[in-house]
């Protein structure tokens, strides 16, 4: 244990998965996302293995992390179409701790990590993070190419279908209510 660790209580099993869904949602994924388009879309839509855990493995490769079965089993994903000519690639989290404000070790973990992507190469791409708020309830926010992290608001409740829908309505309307960047975009790593 460091010297500014002590004292400090040790994450349970829960709270580790929830902080490295955090990385993976916030860090990893939109980066490698931005980077490779096209690889990343492959892992969703023509990838021999489950994407969830496929991805969650490559994360851990990526953290020189050993990857747990149970936890890989605990990502989920889903492709379809979000609304004509626009494609949607979901990766579900594991379902994360309630959240204590002011707790040790907590988190505020993503639910859902969705990528948007037109036909048309003209629109532009969207990353998208459903996660547990603050002071309950879900955020919604939006990571885009430059890795600005834009605050949408509060957020539908943790499902996918109300998420989408949600997604569908913002895709119409480009309201953002605050917007900051990443104070460190390299947190994920070691």
């Amino acid at each position: 244990m460091g010297l500014f660790n002590f004292g400090k209580k040790k994450p349970t099993a829960e709270q580790e998965l929830a902080q490295f869904s955090y990385g993976m949602a916030y860090f990893f994924l939109p980066q490698f996302y931005y980077a490779d388009p096209a690889r990343v879309i492959g892992y969703f839509a023509n990838n021999e293995f489950p994407p969830g855990p496929y991805l969650y493995a490559l994360a851990c490769s990526y953290r020189k992390v050993q990857p747990e079965a149970d936890a890989a089993r605990a990502f989920g994903a889903a492709i379809g179409e979000l609304e004509p000519g626009c494609r949607y690639y979901a990766l579900q989290y594991p379902i994360p701790p309630p959240f204590e404000f002011g707790a040790p070790n907590a988190t505020l973990a993503p639910y859902f990590s969705v990528i948007v992507q037109s036909d048309d190469s003209e629109s532009e791409q969207g990353y998208y993070i459903l996660g547990q708020g603050p002071m309950g309830g879900t955020t919604l926010r939006a990571i885009r190419r430059d890795l600005t992290n834009r605050n949408l608001g509060p957020g539908p409740a943790p499902e996918l279908a109300a998420l989408l829908d949600v997604l569908r309505e913002k895709r119409n309307s480009a309201t953002v209510h605050a917007s900051h960047r990443f104070v460190d975009k390299n947190a994920f790593q070691e």
